[in-house]
């Protein structure tokens, strides 16, 4: 199964972050898609920059982004 990044769906949101051994990856949920898929951080933030920016502003994990 091809994920939505390869079929080039739209973002609809950040749904949160990890580290998947040692690899910073972003939760991503594309329209139409049900279930979220893990990004590699490095592309999500060159692909979709500013939904990246908005979810670590929203989901400051309690740190002060002033």
């Amino acid at each position: 199964m091809t994920s939505g990044l390869e079929r080039g769906l739209d973002l609809e949101k950040v749904v949160g972050v990890m580290d998947d051994k040692g690899e910073l990856v972003l939760l991503l949920k594309f329209k139409g898609e049900r279930r979220v898929e893990l990004v590699p951080a490095s592309v999500a933030n060159a692909k979709w920059p500013q939904e990246v920016i908005k979810f670590y502003k929203t989901e400051s994990f309690g740190i002060n982004l002033i």
